[in-house]
């Protein structure tokens, strides 16, 4: 067991753990799903509120917490706000996937409100955490490891990252825009539309907050302070003007569908654009110490692999809302790369351990099957008329692609949760307190 708290505290750990458990319950329920594709009617709606609310949602949350505390030395005034937050999450999400099981049971509204609040609280914690900052309270806060001083504040990094804050402040607003329509809407009794809701938390809140996160994680990971503030600039007011025309085209014009998918596309393509043809370049910093470890840097590339399909294939045509569209979205690209930042960053995050490549490199493979895997068995379900052989070959993909994703985030999170669990604190040598 483990013989102190970790120097970040156990509020983020608390949300990484929750939100592993809940990818648990939603690949396990994505599993079941392409084994027996009947069972759509009934776990399809649970699974699609699993995977974004408890298992990406909940890990954004958490890995703020902790981040925030690096880079900007933040710590919560009021830390029982942010652990009665991790209960209105979780509970919002538990709420939710049992209504929608259990459709007569109020249990969905409940849940609705539930996920109304939490970003409004999560929202409310980080004010305050600045808010604290500025008036000078909690300087004698512990020092972070050393290892982590590549992802404190640089002037190096200044033009990116604050278009990058600018975006996680953009991305959280439609997600409380987002959260409280759907609860306001479902007790009014005029739901919002639910392609709306996905394009405003997928596209919108997660999407967002990933390509934001990315801007100030790439250049600190790869020592590459090169990447053009204007091309990030203009990725960035892509993405928006994307959501934002997708979103009304959806509920209110529908000319305007088209237009913002295929800007989110750009958007997309041209971001993973730049880090793939970027990454090669720059591994390590100038003492040759090697921050993106090899296994991290390829499941980096196979992610924003999966942005750049995405994004010609919303150019193309391919609605964002459409199961192909959505499983590359969070499957193969959000997914991927959580993988990558995870094998980067947790082992010092948790001060554990970091696993053996011989298990990681695997582990990234199998999981990058899988999500291809299923995103062309959802694609082949998109072809109309289909022949019996690629009937065969859709339930074929399926099941494999079901077996690779759970194999891969079983895995993932074996290694995880048991260090957060069973492993003793560690500090590697080079990553010693200041």
């Amino acid at each position: 067991m483990r013989r102190k708290q970790p120097w970040i505290g156990w509020l983020p750990v608390a949300f990484v753990a929750a939100a592993i458990l809940n990818f648990a319950a939603g690949a396990a329920l994505g599993g079941l799903m392409a084994f027996v594709p009947a069972w759509w009617g009934s776990l399809g709606a649970v699974h699609g509120e699993v995977n974004p609310y408890g298992w990406l949602t909940m890990l954004i949350y958490g890995m703020t917490y902790a981040v925030l505390r690096v880079s900007a030395g933040l710590r919560l005034p009021w830390p029982w706000l942010g652990w009665l937050q991790w209960g209105v999450s979780e509970a919002g999400v538990l709420a939710a996937a049992a209504g929608m099981a259990l459709p007569a049971s109020g249990l969905l509204l409940a849940g609705l409100w539930l996920q109304a609040l939490a970003p409004t609280l999560f929202l409310i914690n980080i004010l305050s955490a600045v808010a604290a900052r500025r008036k000078g309270m909690w300087m004698g806060e512990p020092v972070v490891p050393q290892a982590l001083g590549f992802m404190a504040k640089s002037p190096r990094f200044q033009a990116t990252d604050r278009i990058g804050q600018r975006g996680t402040d953009i991305a959280l607003m439609l997600f409380v825009l987002a959260a409280w329509w759907a609860a306001l809407g479902a007790t009014a009794g005029r739901p919002a539309d639910s392609s709306a809701l996905i394009l405003l938390v997928g596209y919108g809140w997660i999407a967002g907050t990933v390509l934001a996160v990315a801007i100030h994680l790439y250049p600190r990971f790869t020592d590459d302070a090169g990447v053009s503030p204007w091309t990030v600039i203009t990725s960035q007011g892509l993405w928006l003007a994307g959501v934002a025309l997708a979103t009304a085209g959806q509920v209110a014009w529908p000319p305007a569908l088209a237009v913002g998918q295929r800007l989110l596309g750009v958007s997309f393509a041209l971001t993973a654009g730049v880090y793939l043809i970027r990454l090669p370049r720059r591994r390590r910093d100038a003492v040759g110490e090697r921050r993106m470890p090899s296994h991290a840097a390829w499941s980096w590339a196979i992610a924003w692999g999966f942005a750049g399909v995405l994004g010609l294939a919303l150019c193309t045509g391919l609605s964002p809302v459409s199961l192909a569209g959505l499983h590359l979205l969070f499957l193969g690209w959000i997914t991927t790369l959580v993988y990558a930042v995870g094998y980067a960053l947790f082992p010092v995050l948790l001060e554990v351990s970091p696993p053996s490549p011989r298990w990681a490199v695997p582990q990234i493979a199998v999981a990058a099957v899988g999500a291809l895997c299923m995103i062309l068995a959802f694609g082949a379900g998109e072809v109309s008329p289909r022949p019996a052989w690629l009937n065969a070959g859709m339930n074929g993909l399926f099941v494999a692609g079901g077996s690779c994703t759970w194999l891969a985030f079983a895995g993932f999170a074996a290694v995880w949760l048991r260090a957060m669990v069973c492993d003793t604190v560690h500090t590697p040598d080079h990553a010693r307190y200041g």
